[in-house]
């Protein structure tokens, strides 16, 4: 595709690039701008969520996928649905690996 874009006049070209620009700016920022503030479970099994307004949800588990230590989540409630990466720096040990000892005897490794 590049070869085609070289053929457009200047201002062509820098319009497209500035539009891919902030496009990735809006899609980076909602990356690091995820919908949770936090995500707590039970050991009964039971998540809530709290999103970025207080606001407190019950969620529902759609899937995991344990990789080394790290533990990724994708939990759904009621308004959204989003990943959980639980990782080293951001979760207790203890609970990480409780969970991966919980999941490892599970089959829902659904995570694209």
């Amino acid at each position: 595709m590049a070869p085609l874009f070289t053929d457009w006049p200047w201002y062509a070209g820098w319009s497209l690039s500035m539009a891919l620009a902030a496009h990735g700016l809006v899609r980076i920022r909602r990356l690091v701008r995820g919908p949770l503030a936090v995500a707590e479970w039970a050991s009964d099994g039971v998540w809530v969520v709290i999103d970025r307004h207080g606001e407190v949800f019950p969620a529902e588990l759609e899937g995991f996928r344990v990789v080394g230590t790290w533990v990724l989540l994708r939990l759904r409630w009621e308004n959204g649905r989003s990943p959980v990466f639980l990782c080293d720096d951001n979760a207790h040990p203890d609970d990480l690996r409780v969970l991966r000892v919980r999941f490892a005897g599970r089959s829902g490794a659904t995570l694209p």
